[in-house]
């Protein structure tokens, strides 16, 4: 399909004043510009047209994000065209990420068919395509195991987190360590659930049984997360501290009082804390965190008190980051990007749902999100054309820093941080001499931030290989004025004389991060 149908579509997909309508008619405005166009390609053997046609659908319906209908036809005839190819896996599997993000009635039998795809791409796709097929695999199980973690479908998660960690271990992927962590959360809130059905019915025996009911009431508090579940049994209980403190729990954290706050974080903490290596310690320490933030927030008077929470929250934080369960943000936020909002210098255009900079120097877009707090990020992309740099800027607490691949390329070329107390990456403590990409190879760069106080720690790893290593002061840093971006909490991209191809950005929340799109 040429440009001129999609215009054609588009309008008439605009001329529908409501989604009712849209979705009686979408059929036959699909039918009348696709169906004889689908029938020419199912009819001859080469599959490059069926391909093409596919990418011309999903250009169009990454257009119609208001008409569900519409994109639901829209990718699942690509989806239909490309997935028996595989050179065509990439398209279908972009169909099937763009019905699941726009069309949430669709989302599980969207996903249903991404995790196949995914799974031969890795195997069989395009030698560039693998890696990237394989670490979005694993963040689409660990995302699915997630929700039946909310859910409270511990058993279930628990087999997704099985699959994702034993493709992570094949793939040699740095989340083999987070799935491992989550299946072992999830054994332990299941192995939780089958003890609490124990108690209940050992309490039955003998409803005064006081010790058998503080079991219950912990079990609920510490290991299960629901304190109001818990409230049911304090009538049974003598430790004055779950009298008191699950009374609290229970109640909405606005309604507690910033003492009480205090004090509640420091119970869940030592909760946590003293818990056996075999249970669970997360829903404590994360209860804790809960309660000292809205300490911080609220809480006006002296500075020990202040003082107290910030180094609770700080040891909180370094116990959950140790634990491995991260909040895990698996959307690609490169598809938030829009070039003609974002690009800040020079040009960036999407293809196939990358975006590619121009042969120029300072090609410059920033994502439309604010990041702060610790994080983990990770970048897909691949140099098509000339030998220069590659700069990725990053939040760090209030300020922000570039991190630099291959500049001074007619230095020998560098990588690290810049800049660091004024100077780049060719000049301070991080520098890397050697050059680390390799055109038409794709590439992953994962940058880990973490904030303690007024310092930072820093690592990045490409194709996994650490590449920086930096602790000191957030005062230190700054970014480069040619890389640099407006805002300090968005994540900025500059490509420096040569042809970059972003792939894709993906997020990776600590205990404390957060990322917050700029425009709906």
């Amino acid at each position: 399909m040429n440009r001129s149908w999609a215009i054609v579509l588009c309008a008439a997909i605009v001329s529908f004043p409501q989604a009712s309508v849209l979705a009686n008619e979408a059929r036959q405005v699909f039918d009348s510009l696709y169906g004889q166009k689908i029938k020419q390609a199912a009819a001859t053997s080469d599959r490059a047209d069926d391909i093409a046609l596919a990418k011309d659908m999903l250009d169009v319906a990454s257009k119609s994000k208001e008409h569900p209908a519409l994109i639901t036809l829209l990718s699942g005839a690509a989806h239909d065209l490309t997935s028996k190819h595989a050179d065509g896996l990439a398209t279908a599997v972009q169909a099937m990420q763009l019905l699941a993000e726009f069309v949430p009635d669709a989302k599980a039998s969207a996903r249903e068919k991404l995790i196949p795809l995914l799974t031969r791409q890795m195997a069989a796709g395009k030698p560039d395509e693998r890696e990237q097929a394989g670490e979005t695999l694993i963040d689409l199980l660990l995302t699915i195991g997630d929700e039946k973690i909310e859910r409270k479908q511990y058993a279930e998660a628990a087999a997704d987190y099985r699959r994702a960690m034993t493709v992570a271990q094949q793939r040699k992927s740095a989340s083999v360590d987070v799935a491992k962590a989550k299946l072992e959360m999830a054994g332990s809130r299941e192995r939780s659930v089958k003890q609490l059905a124990r108690l209940q019915e050992k309490l039955l025996q003998d409803a005064q049984d006081n010790a058998t009911a503080e079991e219950i009431i912990k079990l609920y508090a510490f290991q299960l997360g629901e304190p109001t579940a818990a409230v049911a049994y304090l009538n049974r209980a003598k430790d004055p501290d779950l009298l008191r403190y699950v009374t609290l729990a229970a109640k909405p954290v606005a309604d507690i009082s910033t003492d009480d706050c205090l004090a509640l974080a420091s119970w869940y903490k030592l909760a946590g804390d003293g818990a056996p290596p075999s249970q669970d310690k997360t829903l404590a320490w994360q209860a804790a965190i809960r309660y000292i933030d809205h300490f911080r927030r609220t809480y006006v008077g002296d500075d020990l008190p202040r003082k107290r929470a910030d180094v609770m929250h700080d040891q909180l934080k370094q116990s959950l980051s140790a634990s491995g369960i991260y909040t895990r943000t698996t959307r690609n936020l490169l598809a938030l990007v829009d070039p003609d909002k974002d690009v800040v210098n020079g040009h960036w255009k999407r293809v196939d749902g990358a975006l590619v900079s121009s042969k120029q120097r300072g090609a410059r877009f920033a994502l439309p999100v604010r990041l702060t707090g610790d994080y983990k990020l990770r970048v897909g992309f691949t140099r098509d054309q000339g030998d220069d740099s590659l700069v990725v800027v990053v939040p760090v607490g209030k300020t922000q820093v570039g991190v630099a691949i291959d500049s001074f390329k007619d230095e020998g070329s560098f990588s690290g941080l810049e800049q660091i107390s004024g100077k780049r990456a060719r000049d301070n403590e991080t520098r890397l001499k050697g050059v680390l990409i390799r055109n038409a190879q794709r590439h992953t760069l994962e940058i880990d931030v973490s904030i303690e106080g007024n310092a930072a720690n820093i690592t990045a790893a490409m194709d996994g290989k650490t590449i920086v290593r930096w602790k000191g002061s957030q005062t230190l840093l700054d970014v480069n004025p040619q890389a640099s971006v407006s805002d300090k909490q968005a994540i900025g991209f500059m490509a420096w004389d040569s042809v970059f191809i972003i792939h894709s950005v993906t997020i990776t929340l600590k205990p404390g991060g957060e990322v917050t799109p700029v425009r709906e």
